[in-house]
């Protein structure tokens, strides 16, 4: 193993770490302002003759998942056609709508040897966070470390290898050595990961917690009719 090999896999780590926590805190941001661009569309539509829970769109659109566990309401919620209209993506100007790529032939052979690996890792994680391997431990310690093995299975399952690797650390477990495959593998994910946070801050949940303004949110309110519902007010 090279020297450079193992400092190209710590840099890629620590950036695939912060682009993953961009891209929550981002999610969280449109969920939060989601409700409240709710309630101004609804008085924006009123106050311009138009009853938002009775209008259709117009065209299949793309949105972005909203994010794991939210509640909070959207768009038009109780009527079907309107759901979860504020993740809706606005156009971007100039630009086709970036999507993440798809894995060619050799790639989704990497894919495959990393799942292998980082099952193992995983497996050897769960001797310390197993429900049936933490019997004399206190309630406490228990329920925190049934809480990090359903963490460590859902980031095995959703491929973020990353999360795995930070366990493994505390436990004392020995990473996988093959820094450059990581390290390839990583960087994928990493364009995959700007790609998702780009189309998540041109939603309109998101765009409307940054208004600083009612001419900005008013701004916003009136392209999301035209684009939604084909409709200029």
């Amino acid at each position: 193993m090279f020297v450079s090999d193992l400092v190209k896999w710590k840099r890629a780590l620590n950036e695939i770490k912060f682009k993953h926590e961009e891209l929550e805190l981002v999610k969280e941001l449109a969920t939060g302002s989601a409700s409240e661009f709710q309630l101004f569309l609804e008085e924006y539509c009123k106050n311009n003759g138009k009853n938002l829970s009775s209008l259709t769109p117009t065209q299949k659109l793309n949105k972005t998942k909203p994010k794991q566990g939210s509640e909070n309401k959207q768009i038009g919620e109780g009527n079907t056609a309107n759901e979860n209209l504020g993740m809706v993506v606005a156009p971007q100007l100039g630009n086709k709508q970036q999507n993440a790529q798809p894995l060619e032939e050799h790639e989704t052979k990497e894919k495959d040897e990393m799942k292998t690996i980082f099952t193992k890792l995983f497996r050897k994680l769960a001797l310390n966070l197993h429900p049936d391997r933490i019997q004399g431990l206190s309630e406490q310690e228990r329920s925190e470390r049934i809480d990090l093995f359903k963490k460590a299975k859902l980031a095995l399952d959703n491929e973020d290898y990353f999360l795995l690797i930070e366990m493994s650390d505390r436990f004392k477990i020995r990473n996988p050595k093959n820094y450059k495959q990581q390290t390839k593998w990583m960087k994928k994910k990493i364009k995959n990961l700007n790609v998702d946070i780009s189309n998540e801050k041109r939603t309109y949940n998101f765009m409307f917690g940054n208004c600083d303004t009612t001419e900005e949110k008013e701004r916003l309110a009136k392209n999301f009719m035209l684009q939604v519902f084909k409709i200029n007010i």
